[in-house]
């Protein structure tokens, strides 16, 4: 009788070669996935700051719409100052307050954002909730241009941005 002198197993020899091709696939998907990552940042970061560039002109369309200060016209004007970098606008503020509110919305050349600093005027009642003050809105703007025209009826708000483009709204008082 011939005994087999071989016990069942893995040798060494085949442990390593095992353990080199898990390595080498747990490399290739690395390198996948890094690839796959850095492909939904570029996509996705362009399209968050359209989406907050549509949110802040959205903010500015919804403090001209409210408040019973007109564009234009013989009242007192709500858009005081729209030169430039600078937009200062007298609204009322629906939710949570009653009274009038200035917000002047402003770019910071060197830091490249747009913020905006709210101040209650007289008669307005501040909000417990929400502090008065300057607030940061947009990130990456490389320009804050405001026009309004020489009868004060349509004002221009233009956000450019060398990494993410352009994004402009036209306000007009008689639509």
């Amino acid at each position: 009788m011939i005994r087999a002198t071989r016990q069942s197993g893995v040798t060494l020899l085949e442990m390593l070669i095992a353990l080199s091709l898990l390595s080498s696939v747990m490399i290739a998907s690395l390198a996948w996935m890094t690839s796959a990552t850095r492909r939904v940042s570029r996509v996705s970061e362009p399209l968050a700051w359209t989406t907050a560039a549509d949110r802040l002109l959205q903010l500015i369309a919804d403090d001209l719409s409210t408040g019973d200060a007109p564009l234009g016209g013989t009242a007192p004007s709500k858009v005081l100052v729209p030169q430039g970098d600078l937009l200062h606008i007298r609204t009322r503020v629906r939710a949570g307050r009653r009274g009038p509110v200035q917000r002047v919305y402003s770019h910071r050349g060197q830091t490249k954002a747009v913020w905006v600093d709210e101040q209650v005027l007289p008669g307005g009642i501040r909000d417990l909730d929400v502090e008065p003050g300057r607030h940061l809105l947009l990130e990456a703007v490389d320009e804050l241009d405001c026009e309004l025209n020489k009868e004060e009826t349509i004002l221009t708000v233009i956000l450019r941005s060398e990494a993410y483009g352009v994004r402009s709204r036209r306000y007009d008082a008689s639509e």
